[in-house]
């Protein structure tokens, strides 16, 4: 799925909810998110990504300037080391 992300120059919304995608999975995500300029809605909501893949999202959108709209409803990460991540993330974000 990354694979196809990274080459992806047509998909504007993904909706990987309920997928049971993990930290690394959410680490795979964030990758692609770092130099992907045409996802504008992403939705992650009810998977099991704790902070770990949480932290790695939030440094992803440091640098992406497309995404607008991301959903982590329903997972795993709990207040501690995300709350820093994306506050940094957003004091970025323009």
């Amino acid at each position: 799925l990354a694979e196809a992300m990274a080459n992806n120059a047509v998909l504007q919304q993904i909706d990987l909810s309920h997928n049971n995608l993990s930290n690394s999975g959410a680490m795979a995500i964030a990758d692609v998110l770092e130099c992907d300029a045409t996802v504008a809605t992403l939705n992650l909501g009810y998977n099991q990504i704790g902070m770990t893949g949480t932290v790695a999202l939030a440094k992803a959108l440091a640098v992406n300037t497309c995404l607008q709209a991301l959903t982590l409803d329903g997972n795993t990460f709990g207040n501690a080391g995300t709350a820093e991540a994306w506050a940094a993330t957003l004091a970025k974000n323009s």
